[in-house]
């Protein structure tokens, strides 16, 4: 084993145990890698971004089809909230229906579990007082909450980062 002349590793007691142990045996110690850079949500331009509002658009009103094909369709827009960092937002639609027979929510929630399975969305439903799932799927993410007589469904995209004016303005734009 030969040692950098930078003298980076004299006297090591792990690397002279190794030389003298195994000395026809070459060891090449390499520097660590570079730090992995987790990267954040994905850059979007204005254009890009008005697209995925709409997508999320279509996705609600097919996901109200499907979900709450019994129920009148409510009037909602789309909405810019806000991500994780500067510049960073997400379009989401969501609507509810209230008044509902006493167990019809929570029978709506389960009914959507398994449509949304079957149509391989990753769904979740955590425990808890209501009942709840979040399904997932391609970037998309479908929240279904049941509480007494109130359904509540929710429809949002991906985080993107746009930027702090760009994201002003698409807040501005959905009436927010």
């Amino acid at each position: 084993m030969s040692r950098p002349d930078d003298g980076a590793l004299p006297g090591d007691p792990f690397w002279d145990v190794v030389q003298r142990r195994h000395p026809d045996v070459d060891i090449v110690i390499l520097p660590p890698e570079p730090a992995t850079v987790v990267d954040g949500p994905a850059q979007a331009s204005m254009p890009d971004a008005r697209r995925l509002a709409r997508d999320v658009d279509e996705m609600f009103d097919e996901m109200w089809d499907l979900l709450l094909p019994a129920q009148p369709v409510v009037h909602s827009l789309v909405r810019w909230e806000a991500g994780i960092g500067t510049g960073v937002g997400a379009p989401a639609r969501s609507a509810r229906v209230d008044h509902l027979q006493p167990d019809e929510a929570r029978l709506l929630v389960t009914a959507a579990d398994g449509a949304l399975t079957a149509r391989t969305w990753r769904v979740t439903s955590p425990d808890g007082p209501f009942h709840r799932l979040t399904a997932t799927a391609d970037g998309i993410t479908v929240t279904m909450s049941a509480h007494q007589d109130v359904c509540r469904l929710e429809v949002r995209g991906a985080d993107v980062t746009v930027g702090r004016d760009a994201l002003r303005s698409l807040r501005r734009e959905a009436g927010a």
